[in-house]
């Protein structure tokens, strides 16, 4: 009965050694793949350095396979942790609101405990907005999307995308179009006034 019982452990055991080794292949593929080696030079290395334990049908494929795997993995892994983080800035700030709220609030008269009203401190209040406003980034779609209303650089005038097609910007674009046989002399002279536009090399 014990060596009957003993083999679903063994296979047990086997399965974990061949995840183990896929993994420890898939990171030694992509580790090479980061420096730029071809698919053909980690295939190579990778039969130098795991030569019998490579399945017989390895090839530069599987390679490829390997390193789409390790990369899907490591995504994963970064999504897990760029989670925790967010979610540890989260409670530092929500800490920091808790610190500031009353204060921002202030407080009613309290005239059965001969308690007297307190103001809302102005300092406070400003933290608070800033640490909504921190946290909200926190939050994608929690603020609604802010619209932005183009202008020119220096922010004075609205934006108008056909100021900045001049009449010389027009002569310059004929010109090109004209050399590359895209519209004719004709055009071109009927444009400028003259053929001396041509005449530049």
């Amino acid at each position: 009965m014990a060596e009957k019982g003993s083999q679903p452990r063994k296979r047990r055991n086997k399965t974990r050694q061949d995840t183990v080794a896929v993994l420890q292949r898939r990171q030694y593929v992509f580790s090479l793949r980061v420096t730029g080696a071809s698919y053909e030079m980690i295939l190579q290395a990778t039969q130098r350095r795991f030569g019998a334990e490579l399945p017989l049908s390895y090839s530069r494929r599987s390679v490829c396979k390997d390193v789409l795997a390790e990369m899907k993995q490591r995504g994963a892994e970064l999504e897990e942790l760029v989670e925790t983080v967010r979610s540890l800035e989260l409670d530092r700030l929500d800490k920091m609101l808790l610190a500031d709220w009353a204060a921002a609030l202030g407080r009613p008269a309290d005239l059965t405990r001969g308690l007297e009203a307190v103001p809302p401190d102005l300092q406070a209040q400003d933290m608070v907005l800033k640490l909504m406003s921190r946290r909200a980034r926190y939050l994608p779609g929690l603020e609604g999307p802010v619209k932005i209303a183009p202008t020119t650089p220096d922010g004075e005038k609205p934006y108008d995308p056909l100021a900045a097609i001049t009449e010389d910007y027009t002569n310059e674009v004929a010109m090109i179009l004209a050399e590359h046989g895209q519209i004719g002399l004709y055009d071109l002279e009927s444009r400028n006034g003259s053929s001396a536009a041509l005449d530049a090399p």
